[in-house]
C-alpha cells in the first residue's frame, strides 16, 4: 500500500492537540490557582506524546497483522461482497502455486 502523507490530516490532528492541550491547561489553572503551569503543560505534552505514540503503535499492529492475514493466503473481508477475489491477487496467488493463471477462476475455497 503506497500512501501519501497528508499535510491537511497533520495539521487537524495538530491543531487538535493544541486545543486539547489549552484546554486542559486552562482548567487546571482554574481549578488549582496556585499550581504553577510549567508543570501542567509538562503532563499535558508528555500524555499527549504518549497518547500518540500507543495510537500509532495500534495502527502499525494492526497494519502488520492484516498485512500478515494476506499473505498467508487470507482473503480481505471487502472482496468477499464481490464474490471472489482482486485479480492482481489471483495472479500472484496463482503463481505461487506454479499453476498458470485462469481468468473467471474463483481461487478461494467453500466448505
Amino acid at each position: 500500500m503506497n500512501r501519501k502523507p497528508r499535510f491537511g490530516f497533520f495539521a487537524r490532528v495538530l491543531t487538535f492537540a493544541a486545543a486539547l492541550a489549552a484546554t486542559i491547561i486552562y482548567l487546571a489553572s482554574k481549578t488549582l490557582p496556585g499550581l504553577p503551569l510549567v508543570p501542567v503543560l509538562a503532563w499535558t505534552t508528555a500524555f499527549l506524546l504518549l497518547a500518540g505514540v500507543a495510537i500509532t503503535l495500534g495502527f502499525y499492529a494492526t497494519y502488520r497483522w492484516h498485512a500478515w492475514c494476506l499473505n498467508r493466503g487470507g482473503t480481505d473481508p471487502q472482496w468477499l461482497w464481490m464474490g471472489g477475489e482482486a485479480q492482481r491477487v489471483q495472479i500472484i496467488r496463482s503463481a505461487r502455486r506454479g499453476q498458470p493463471h485462469r481468468p473467471g477462476r474463483r481461487t478461494h475455497r467453500t466448505h
